[in-house]
């Protein structure tokens, strides 16, 4: 997935991503992972690196962060498009156009915490070992806050979902250790710049006649 090297340095962390990005996106997956998926992950990963905003050390977001963001878009905004089978194209314009709407517009994320879980049809047995604990994703928003963010002192004493000197103005949890906050390096700017990019994406798939005029407006400089 890309992970940025400041997120993903432990080899049973990064071993743990790759389970859950396969509960995920795995074409063959009898749950909810679909072929298409994949397709829509790389059209969001290429989109977002001709952006420029797919880099945590200058205050976007990681690979992972975005990956994060499309789970939880399925989970929770399109859980009819979550079916053992592999999107068909229009399927995936309509997840891509969720997503665009969802984080250009709708996201609060001063208050929303997106947690990506697992698929909807992905029973316990199906997880890896490390996520078979009740999920995080049954917990209200709230419980979900107070378990995985803490008070503020705790979040500074751990170092890890608010790095010192930087006001979090976004969390988007790590789905392997969620006290880990991929989107700690934002700032209002950064995300401003991130909330307009995906305004234009928007535009671009509402309004482009032909494949090729969306691909130049998506991933055109």
């Amino acid at each position: 997935c890309g992970a940025a090297g400041d997120l993903a340095v432990e080899p049973a962390h990064s071993q743990a991503v790759i389970e859950w990005i396969t509960c995920w996106l795995r074409p063959e997956a009898s749950s909810a992972a679909t072929a298409g998926l994949v397709g829509v992950a790389r059209i969001l990963k290429l989109w977002a690196r001709r952006r420029g905003i797919d880099r945590s050390f200058v205050g976007y977001l990681p690979s992972l962060a975005y990956l994060v963001l499309l789970c939880y878009v399925l989970r929770v905004r399109c859980p009819a498009m979550c079916v053992p089978r592999p999107l068909t194209s229009v399927e995936q314009v309509r997840v891509l156009l969720e997503f665009f709407r969802f984080y250009g517009d709708e996201w609060q994320p001063t208050s929303h915490v997106i947690v990506a879980g697992f698929p909807a049809h992905t029973s316990l047995a199906e997880r890896p070992a490390w996520a078979r604990a009740p999920s995080i994703d049954d917990a209200t928003e709230q419980e979900t806050t107070e378990r995985c963010c803490g008070s503020t002192s705790q979040s500074t004493q751990r170092g890890r979902l608010n790095t010192v000197g930087l006001e979090t103005v976004a969390r988007v949890l790590d789905p392997v250790d969620p006290t880990v906050n991929l989107a700690r390096f934002l700032t209002y700017r950064t995300l401003e710049k991130l909330r307009a990019a995906m305004r234009d994406a928007l535009d671009a798939l509402s309004t482009s006649k032909s494949p090729q005029e969306l691909t130049g407006k998506l991933f055109g400089k």
